[in-house]
């Protein structure tokens, strides 16, 4: 279970660093994003990416933004057996945008409904649910 633990926050140090996405995710991951402010994750609907799309994904959001600064904080693991888990984690996000798409900052005060699966590499999240909370500013323009 130990590793678990230390692999969910690692989201936040890896979210900005391309080529590190295989470290926390499955190959086959999916994905639900909603950009409606929600008490739960029960109408965000989970897409299969798999890991190099959804690392495409948060490459071109991140390259909108002069710097990003990712917080996962009260994180609680459920075990489902030996080998899968879920989690909850709360998640602040904060972005810079760069001056050509729009300058200024957008705040991202949301949650993380993870789905984990112990692989021979170690724990890594198999699925997704993400969802704000509420938000401050405008976010970058086509993300």
């Amino acid at each position: 279970w130990k590793n678990s633990c230390t692999q969910l926050p690692q989201y936040g140090n890896f979210a900005s660093t391309p080529g590190c996405m295989e470290e926390v995710f499955t190959k086959d991951f999916a994905f639900g994003l909603s950009r409606d402010p929600s008490k739960n994750g029960e109408n965000v609907q989970l897409q299969p990416m798999g890991l190099d799309k959804f690392s495409a994904f948060i490459e071109q959001v991140q390259v909108k933004y002069e710097a990003t600064h990712h917080h996962c904080t009260n994180t609680i693991i459920t075990f489902n057996g030996n080998d899968e888990a879920s989690a909850k984690t709360y998640a602040t996000n904060y972005h810079l945008k760069q001056e050509k798409h729009g300058g200024g900052r957008f705040n991202y005060y949301g949650v993380y409904e993870d789905e984990l699966s112990r692989t021979n590499d170690g724990w890594r999240i198999k699925s997704r649910k993400q969802y704000p909370l509420f938000s401050e500013g405008t976010i970058a323009p086509n993300e």
